[in-house]
């Protein structure tokens, strides 16, 4: 494999954990799972700010947003000193109607910053593919807290 295909390949995963699996079953989830942009478009910002078993969703995409943010600098080659503000998002929890909206464009605004920015940059040096794999599981992870969560509640995607 070239870098190309590599940088690709990675890029599709990142994807699916924003959108979910194309067509087929995907890297890790079956075609029927969807990603994180489908699953928040289903719920309501009461919904999103609920705390269900700790943290409530928002407080999972408020910090998905502050992290892909710190992975993309490190991938560009512009990180500056190590951010605290990931720690803070966890305790934010509620939204209303606007706010969830707005944190929904964030994210997806973010997907397509790591498509572009993985896709020039990943493969460059050591930290940028470490970064972009970082997206990757931090992603999953946190798709995974958010199923859990929806499950306890017995939501139906």
């Amino acid at each position: 494999m070239n870098d190309a295909q590599i940088s690709e390949a990675v890029i599709r995963a990142i994807r699916e954990t924003f959108i979910g699996a194309n067509g087929d079953d995907g890297a890790f989830l079956r075609k029927q799972d969807p990603g994180l942009l489908p699953l928040m478009s289903l719920l309501t910002a009461a919904d999103a700010s609920r705390p269900i078993a700790g943290a409530s969703i928002v407080a999972h995409v408020s910090h998905i947003i502050i992290c892909l943010d710190s992975f993309l600098s490190i991938i560009a080659g512009t990180a500056s000193s190590d951010s605290e503000e990931w720690k803070e998002t966890l305790c934010e929890s509620q939204v209303d109607d606007n706010e969830w909206q707005v944190l929904q464009e964030e994210l997806e605004i973010r997907m397509n910053k790591v498509v572009r920015i993985v896709s020039k940059h990943t493969m460059h040096d050591e930290a940028g593919l470490w970064a972009a794999l970082g997206i990757l599981a931090h992603n999953a992870y946190h798709l995974g807290a958010i199923q859990a969560k929806l499950e306890q509640i017995n939501f139906k995607s």
